[in-house]
């Protein structure tokens, strides 16, 4: 890093540098997170710092923590990024995220045939730039969701990594994607982005394509779109930049068609300290962004023979990849109160454990090598539950890291059992895990399958995820293991509830239940996996409505099932229907079984859902597109509803100044119960904008402006002071009625015919 070579040679390496660590570090750096943690030594820091820069790139070392870092894959580059983007990152490389790690050249360089910056900078871009197939689609039809991107970015764990404070329109970070990238591209990035670096610390998130499609539309969103300019590459200039290419020594970092074998500078320990780009004097060699504490740290690593442990390894190589803004191992890292918000689940009922990534203390003695390797290179998920997702890193960069958790965390003792014959002990372990035993499918999911009230880790993938020793001792201790877990002690001071099941030997138990699940996906499924439904039925005489959660509809769904075997569930966020189905109602078991956080599951072989969104909307014209989820044009207030004699609800609710009131119930006709729908509307104002979206299907057949098949499903007839049209839509086909007039009652029936 420090410069000892003849001064016609500095410029060659001062802009070899430019282009490695610049097209290094697009996903921010590490340099803003050595500060947050502690347990670090300086040395250690500088460890860091070196292997973020890749001075090992150039410069050769003796000393194996210093690690070689391949830049990213150049080729296609004309077709990934903005030509401004390249010629303003080439005249002036810096990192908009804060505290990531810059540099610049001296002004004045110049090589044997007296080029300028500029003319370099110039030459480079030509060349740089044709590494394209064919001319870039600005793809200005994109599609993509700002708003579900918002949600991806603050919940899948994007944001700690890269800052919340960074998120605003015009934040430095999302300025700096969103001027580099087509939205295809950027979109191509997200999906695979070690397609293009594996050495890189921006890891696979799993993303499907409709995801990465919405995070590029939020990340796009946040700069001011412009028309990028084609850019046509000059062909003597693009020869005098694969030259240059070869002569600055990119090539020691990125491969590109190039004559030029990669320069060997001087090694790291013949450096000097007091001179060059890591000294406290200026002069004419790169300027990096570092503080006076971060020279110091990487002095204290080049100046020294270090010898380190594997567990300060460990501590250095977490830190770099941030493993420890989710992770803590030996009292490093964790999240931070700041990103805490943003760690949710699924499943509120397993706590922070439910929501928060594991510690990763002892984590080598704990996992299976074979299943620790697929979730670090992999990703392999075992708890779907958390919103965070584990992400994908390339496999060289983390090889290291997997074999010095098998080093350091020792496998624990495991005693002598004598155990049954195998078969038997296999049903003893089936007995165990389920209710006839210690219950454990009470809360962990078997193949898939939820049992009870929690959605814990599933069962069959224990044996191929745990070590057999870890097993052991976990069941005999968890709160030692696992502080705070849900989990309980079932062998209490080594004693067993279950004194039938191996004569209540508690270690043979824990074997017992050990080779059972080992059987993985081919074992049989524990007692009370499967349970017969708890059937909430309306009678005769009276309707049923229960008040809880539903799926798709969230708490503030209230069901009702009337007495003939209609049955609907209204939302009392998006004030409109949310289901019908006929037959019997619901099952409440969910909800019993968990003390009141479960879902209530409907009874429905066939179902009819209608869309999550608002049903009621201001827009300016009859057929403008509904908006997005969260988008309401009108203030919409739920206020209640009343019982009549057969307990059948009215529901009342106002938008913006008209006042509601909704009553769905059975009425007869001809020996056949049919679904009645009847909105009274109270308009104190002008309701000139108001609109009803009824239905939304992939086709709604018009009889006239009364009668509409919706697809297969259903039929709605109207009656009363309205008017049904229907819009053709993304979605599909909108059945709509447009509200209008001022201060005067209305009344609309529908009639839902299935």
């Amino acid at each position: 890093m420090i410069l000892r070579m003849r001064f016609q040679k500095k410029w060659i390496y001062w802009l070899a540098l430019l282009l490695f660590t610049s097209f290094v570090h697009i996903e921010g750096s590490v340099v803003e997170q050595l500060d947050q943690y502690p347990g670090l030594s300086p040395r250690q820091k500088g460890v860091i710092l070196i292997n973020e820069f890749g001075c090992v790139s150039c410069h050769t070392s003796s000393q194996n923590h210093f690690k070689p870092r391949r830049g990213p894959d150049l080729s296609g580059l004309g077709n990934r990024v903005k030509p401004e983007w390249l010629k303003g990152f080439l005249k002036t490389p810096h990192y908009v995220s804060a505290g990531a790690t810059h540099l610049d050249f001296p002004a004045e360089v110049h090589d044997s045939e007296d080029m300028s910056r500029s003319q370099i900078e110039n030459a480079l871009n030509h060349y740089l730039f044709s590494q394209a197939s064919s001319e870039p689609d600005q793809n200005n039809d994109f599609e993509g969701s700002i708003q579900k991107g918002d949600a991806l970015y603050h919940s899948i764990g994007c944001i700690v990594c890269h800052d919340a404070s960074s998120t605003e329109k015009g934040g430095s970070w999302m300025q700096s994607v969103g001027g580099k990238y087509y939205p295809d591209t950027l979109r191509d990035f997200l999906l695979d982005p070690l397609k293009t670096h594996p050495d890189a610390r921006m890891p696979d998130m799993h993303l499907t394509y409709d995801e990465a499609s919405d995070l590029a539309a939020f990340f796009m969103n946040r700069v001011d779109a412009a028309m990028t300019q084609v850019f046509v590459p000059q062909a003597e200039e693009r020869e005098k930049g694969q030259r240059l290419f070869g002569k600055l020594n990119c090539n020691a970092c990125h491969e590109l068609e190039t004559q030029d074998e990669a320069v060997t500078m001087p090694s790291l320990e013949a450096l000097r300290l007091d001179h060059g780009c890591l000294s406290a004097r200026e002069g004419q060699w790169p300027q990096f962004a570092l503080s006076k504490e971060q020279k110091t740290w990487m002095h204290l690593a080049l100046q020294s023979e270090n010898q380190w442990t594997p567990s300060e390894r460990i501590q250095m190589q977490l830190t770099q990849f941030n493993c420890v803004a989710c992770h803590a191992r030996d009292g490093i890292g964790g999240v931070s109160p700041e990103d805490d918000p943003y760690f949710t689940s699924h499943d509120p009922n397993l706590g922070e454990q439910g929501r928060l990534p594991p510690r990763l203390d002892g984590v080598g003695a704990k996992l299976n090598p074979v299943w620790l390797r697929k979730i670090l290179v992999q990703g392999a998920k075992s708890r779907p539950y958390m919103k965070t997702r584990m992400p994908r890193f390339g496999v060289e960069v983390l090889d290291e890291l997997m074999e010095l958790f098998a080093t350091v965390d020792s496998s624990l003792p495991l005693p002598d059992i004598e155990m049954p014959r195998l078969n038997d002990t296999r049903r003893a372990g089936r007995d165990l895990a389920g209710t006839k035993g210690m219950s454990c499918v009470t809360c962990h999911s078997f193949k898939g399958i939820q049992s009870g009230a929690m959605a814990a880790i599933d069962m069959s993938i224990m044996g191929q995820r745990l070590t057999h020793e870890w097993f052991h001792h976990y069941l005999a201790e968890p709160q030692r293991f696992s502080p705070g877990t849900l989990m309980p002690d079932f062998w209490p001071e080594g004693h067993s509830s279950k004194s039938e099941i191996l004569d209540g030997n508690a270690q043979k138990q824990m074997e017992a239940l050990w080779v059972y699940l080992s059987d993985g996906y081919s074992l049989g499924a524990p007692s009370g996996l499967y349970r017969e439904p708890m059937r909430l039925i309306a009678n005769e005489q009276e309707a049923v409505m229960l008040r809880r959660a539903y799926p798709g509809v969230g708490k503030r769904g209230i069901g009702v099932g009337l007495p003939h075997g209609h049955n609907y569930i209204f939302n009392a966020d998006k004030l409109g229907l949310a289901m019908l189905w006929k037959g019997d109602f619901a099952d409440p078991a969910g909800v019993w079984s968990s003390q009141g956080h479960g879902r209530v599951r409907p009874l429905a072989r066939q179902q009819i859902s209608f869309p999550v969104q608002a049903q009621w909307q201001g827009l300016d014209s009859k057929s403008a597109p509904w908006p997005e989820m969260e988008q309401r044009q009108v203030e919409q207030k739920f206020q209640g509803y009343r019982l009549d004699a057969q307990r059948v609800p009215t529901f009342f609710y106002a938008i913006d100044e008209t006042f509601v009131e909704d009553t769905l119930k059975e009425v007869e006709s001809k020996g056949q119960w049919t679904l009645e729908r009847t909105l009274r509307l109270k308009t104190n104002g002008s309701s000139e904008n108001l609109i009803f979206r009824v239905a939304v299907a992939a086709t709604i057949q018009a009889h006239g402006a009364s009668h509409f098949q919706v697809s297969d499903a259903f039929s709605i007839a109207l009656t009363g002071d309205a008017e049904g049209y229907v819009v053709n839509a993304a979605e599909g086909d909108e059945l709509r009625i447009k509200m209008s007039g001022n201060s005067h009652l209305k009344s609309i029936t529908l009639h839902y015919q299935f």
